[in-house]
């Protein structure tokens, strides 16, 4: 036996210590001591009969069934966290797994209890495990610690592994904060398969060659609510395929950094965030089919800064709001052209091009790239792309813009402020409105009323008192 995938635990940076149980079986036996600051039980006097996952201890109870103990000492005893999986109250406790290499005598451990630091759970949690992080103290780290819980493919009855954030309830979706005292540091850093951090504040403080989130090649990552700041190589890295990144800020990448949200191999869905003020490209993606959708890509500085720069096949990148990018807008470095989808974008005043293809031939007109609103871009509108002769498809070319909007004002509502909702200004916001794609439904009555960008104004009589960003009519995210 070993560490179950149904194990909760506990981390608190000022009440907990690492030298604590720290978890509890989700719906285990007894009573979860893991939520608290001391153990419940300081066993001291603890003794085996030969290598033995039984542990005589007149101080056994039966409540402590599915805590966790950790061992600390004693002689041939092996310090660690084992699962207390039975228990004859006032004779034995049975742990998991063999907790001895002979005799054993002298024997001390703890019983409930949180543990102090995120570090301390590598090595200790298992695929599919919650590890809940309480927000009393920033949690510092001066090293890379690479967290294997081991790989899990989430579905139905099989969970995330996750880490998550919160503030004084269990789910109250406050944020934690881990920030990098050091350079040469990935705050939160996994090999495994289907890893999902929530509610955290990845804070790399500007030190040199510091990352936020690595999922290091792995599959199945998964980044929720959280802030991810003041990085200089990348703000999320995703190496590998199925990422979702989802109601995330990303902000203050330093000048060099690669990107506020780095894909690598293979498909990411990157929603609703707001990656602002850095001074690098927003999104940069090698993936095949990224999609990158109802985002706010804000004031990313630099001349080589795009607010999305993609490389693979068959992007998909809809309803973000993409404003004073140091370049363009959306850069489509793909080789191949014909199969991108860029829909009801609003991309303004960027530096460069709105968008940008990136095939010198330009790539073919068609439906899949019509649909965007523009204002005021450095460049022009477009480049390299709507091509009728060069590189038309199959010599080909059947399909002329007409679902464009160009822009005469400013769209937004108070730029200045952060707020990109848009204005009712004629030429302007109000042109955007009802805009969006898809503007119908082949062989359907029903008509869409989706404004373009990433938010959504309100009608009168709505029932909020302000614009929804990344949360879309008509059937859409």
């Amino acid at each position: 036996m070993a560490i179950p995938a149904t194990m909760v635990w506990e981390v608190r940076k000022t009440t907990g210590s690492d030298s604590n149980g720290g978890g509890f079986v989700a719906g285990g036996a007894g009573t979860d001591y893991s939520q608290q600051a001391s153990p419940q039980y300081a066993l001291t006097g603890l003794t085996t009969s030969g290598a033995s996952a039984t542990i005589a201890s007149a101080s056994a109870s039966t409540d402590m069934v599915d805590n966790t103990i950790q061992i600390t000492g004693g002689t041939n005893f092996t310090a660690g966290i084992y699962r207390i999986v039975s228990v004859v109250a006032g004779t034995s406790i049975t742990v998991d797994r063999t907790c001895t290499t002979g005799s054993g005598s002298a024997g001390t451990g703890n019983v409930g209890g949180a543990l102090k630091t995120i570090d301390k759970l590598s090595g200790n949690w298992v695929g599919s495990n919650s590890a809940y992080v309480k927000a009393e103290a920033t949690y510092t780290t001066a090293a890379t610690v690479l967290h294997s819980p081991g790989n899990v493919t989430p579905a139905t009855t099989v969970p995330y592994t996750r880490l998550i954030g919160y503030t004084s309830t269990r789910g109250d979706g406050g944020q934690a904060t881990i920030q990098c005292t050091t350079g040469s540091v990935t705050l939160l850093s996994t090999n495994s398969d289907g890893f999902s951090i929530e509610n955290l504040i990845l804070d790399c403080n500007s030190q040199s060659s510091t990352t936020g989130f690595n999922n290091n090649g792995s599959h199945y990552s998964r980044v929720l609510n959280c802030v991810v700041k003041n990085f200089t190589v990348n703000g999320i890295n995703c190496g590998n395929g199925s990422t979702l990144i989802i109601n995330c800020e990303v902000t203050g990448g330093v000048t060099g950094a690669t990107a506020g949200i780095n894909i690598g191999s293979a498909s990411a869905a990157i929603c609703g965030n707001n990656i602002h003020d850095n001074a690098c490209s927003g999104v940069n993606s090698a993936a095949n089919g990224t999609f990158v959708v109802s985002n706010l890509i804000t004031n990313n500085s630099g001349t080589t800064s795009d607010g999305v720069i993609v490389s693979g096949l068959n992007p998909v990148i809809m309803d973000n709001t993409i404003y004073k990018s140091g370049r363009h807008g959306i850069n489509n470095n793909s080789t191949f052209n014909i199969a991108p989808l860029m829909w009801g974008n609003v991309l303004s005043e960027n530096g460069g091009y709105g968008i940008k293809g990136g095939s010198a031939a330009g790539i073919p007109a068609q439906a899949s790239l019509d649909g965007n609103a523009y204002y005021s871009n450095a460049s022009g509108t477009r480049n390299n792309m709507d091509d009728t002769s060069t590189n038309a498809i199959n010599g080909v070319a059947p399909y002329t813009n007409s679902r464009d909007v160009i822009l005469t004002a400013d769209p937004f509502v108070a730029k200045a402020s952060n707020n990109y909702a848009l204005n009712t200004t004629a030429g302007g916001g109000a042109a955007c409105r009802a805009a969006g794609m898809p503007r119908s439904w082949p062989n359907s009555s029903i008509s869409s009323y989706v404004d373009m960008g990433a938010a959504q104004h309100q009608d009168a009589g709505g029932s909020s008192s302000s614009p929804n960003v990344g949360i879309r009519s008509g059937g859409r995210l």
